[in-house]
């Protein structure tokens, strides 16, 4: 008499294998052969939904690989191409945060990369007003403006010292518009006072703003 076979475990579809293949070199942080499998799924079965997670994992594994400028790209395109899918809240928030990745430690660098990480979260508190990235964006929004507000101030500080008084100037009032709220206001202010006086403009305005802002001593 003739046994039964188990239930066959290869049963499951070869694309589905694949991709799971690469989630869990992915989890084992083996991101360049996650990223070969997934090119694979790609490759083999353009039309199966894997494929379109794939694109989503390809991001993810260039930045868990640090490779930010590559992820930013990746998470980019894939929202692009896919607001409806599951995974396009996390692409928006990933697209920032590879971004985000990329910003030196010091505000006397470039920060050219600020622009695009605000640019990316301003469009997914735009689409997902309710994000669960909310909380987590608006943290790094504001290290990014304080990064931005003490750049200004190291740059109008250095013209002063190369007595470029209406530069230095330029700066101060940039600053001070562009972010009101920056504790580098108050440090700006009587170096900004200073310039005005260079240049025989009246300092009322930024003297009184020092007056309020400067914390009152006995």
């Amino acid at each position: 008499m003739l046994c039964v076979a188990n239930a066959d475990t290869n049963s499951e579809p070869l694309v589905t294998k694949t991709f799971n293949r690469g989630l869990k070199l992915l989890k084992n942080h083996r991101n360049d052969e996650a990223i070969l499998l997934f090119e694979k799924v790609k490759g083999r079965f353009p039309q199966e939904p894997e494929a379109i997670e794939a694109d989503y994992y390809i991001a993810q594994a260039h930045f868990n690989a640090q490779s930010f400028g590559q992820a930013a790209l990746s998470f980019d395109l894939f929202s692009k191409l896919n607001a409806s899918h599951p995974k396009y809240e996390d692409s928006l928030y990933y697209h920032g945060l590879s971004y985000f990745k990329m910003l030196p430690k010091t505000a006397d660098r470039d920060l050219s990369d600020s622009q695009s990480a605000l640019r990316a979260w301003q469009n997914l508190l735009n689409e997902k007003p309710q994000s669960k990235y909310k909380a987590d964006v608006q943290k790094n929004v504001n290290h990014i403006q304080n990064l931005l507000a003490e750049h200004e101030y190291l740059i109008g500080h250095h013209y002063f010292k190369t007595k470029d008084y209406s530069s230095a100037l330029g700066r101060f009032n940039f600053l001070m518009t562009r972010f009101p709220k920056s504790t580098y206001i108050i440090s700006a202010l009587p170096v900004a006072i200073e310039s005005a006086k260079e240049l025989n403009i009246p300092t009322q305005n930024y003297e009184k703003l020092l007056r309020t802002l400067k914390p009152q001593t006995p």
